[in-house]
């Protein structure tokens, strides 16, 4: 009984990393730039573009976008208007998981918004952080590291330390670090965003649910479960009063609630917890999206801590398949999955197996080691 408590626990830890889902970073820097410079809202299709990726429709703002591109090179717009419609391209491409075509917009709109930052150049790290966004998207972390850094480098230069965007560069960043498992260097930049969403001038802006959500999952990993409930708890609580019961965000904390009440041992209420989160993102995103799979990959650890080895089974095979086919065989969320599946398998006696998964995530673990803090690249 103890070697299986043990493995539960070691499960848990590995199963705490799984991610804020990859809408949250695009939601949390969309914003960026919003209403400040003259650039971002040049002609008819571009703002139309901006408000169909900001409402979730990513086909029509790559259609809108699309055409802003094609106005400004064919009416020789100035540089600057092009950049701003090639980034918000990119922003949607990377939403419709199509990330060599949202490379090309970023990388095309980069050198522009360097030689053209904008005010307390904003549109410049507008653009890397959708380069991060990019990376982190492709499971690229290291790489997404980089350009959040650099972003923030020039945020934390330019901008006061209750600053909006600041606290979105040091949110995306964190989040990431913690991911990587590097708590030592998401934890101030966490604490740090949650504190500039509390000063008076932000009182009331939504985004602080990103840092708490991320704080949240970080003390759950850190074994801090009443503190990590109550961040979760906050966070729901602001996402359900503003989106409504039925939103994939507030799905987004109910997962992250029922891995926090499985940590504490009230297994039930996670069980309902987690098929509510289940139940959400399947109706409002698909069953095939990647944020299924990371709360099937929650409820498969719930039943197999209720020794219901069948179900729990079924669950964790499931989220697999799920990540593998949207997200490629050496995706970090793929070891997320396989870690509390393999403690599973030696629970039911099927050592070699198990020992194959565990050496598969920790290989994909190591492929995405981060050592120290990233250069930025340039």
């Amino acid at each position: 009984m103890r070697a299986k408590s043990d493995l539960r626990r070691r499960a848990r830890a590995g199963l705490a990393a799984c991610a804020v889902a990859v809408l949250l970073l695009l939601a949390s820097s969309v914003g960026q730039a919003e209403d400040r410079d003259p650039e971002e809202g040049w002609g008819p299709e571009q703002v139309a573009g901006r408000k169909a990726i900001k409402e979730g429709r990513y086909e029509e703002a790559d259609r809108l976008l699309s055409a802003a591109v094609e106005r400004a090179r064919r009416e020789g717009r100035p540089a600057t208007d092009m950049a701003a419609s090639l980034t918000w391209r990119g922003f949607a491409r990377v939403r419709l998981d199509r990330f060599e075509e949202a490379e090309r917009d970023l990388l095309e709109a980069l050198p522009i918004r360097e030689a053209n930052p904008g005010g307390r150049q904003t549109l410049l790290t507008q653009t890397l952080s959708g380069l991060g966004i990019l990376e982190y998207n492709r499971g690229r972390f290291p790489a997404a590291a980089g350009w959040y850094r650099r972003g923030l480098s020039i945020s934390e230069a330019v901008r006061a330390p209750d600053d909006r965007d600041l606290a979105t560069d040091r949110n995306n960043l964190g989040e990431l670090y913690r991911k990587l498992q590097r708590f030592d260097l998401a934890e101030p930049l966490l604490l740090a965003a949650i504190a500039a969403y509390e000063t008076p001038r932000n009182v009331g802006d939504l985004k602080i649910v990103w840092p708490l959500n991320n704080l949240g999952l970080l003390r759950h990993q850190q074994g801090r479960q009443t503190e990590a409930l109550a961040l979760h708890r906050r966070a729901f609580a602001l996402w359900e009063k503003d989106r409504g019961p039925e939103h994939p965000e507030v799905a987004l904390s109910l997962k992250n609630i029922a891995l926090v009440l499985n940590a504490q041992g009230q297994r039930e209420e996670a069980e309902a917890t987690a098929r509510r989160s289940l139940a959400i993102r399947e109706k409002s995103l698909g069953r095939d999206h990647p944020a299924v799979a990371q709360s099937l990959t929650v409820l498969g650890t719930i039943l197999r801590d209720l020794a219901r080895m069948e179900e729990a089974e079924a669950a964790f095979r499931r989220a697999l398949e799920i990540r593998e086919r949207r997200l490629g065989a050496g995706h970090l969320d793929i070891a997320e999955t396989l870690e509390p599946y393999a403690v599973l398998l030696r629970a039911l006696a099927r050592g070699e197996e198990a020992s194959a998964m565990e050496r598969r995530a920790a290989a994909i673990r190591e492929a995405n080691r981060l050592l120290e803090p990233p250069v930025a690249p340039r």
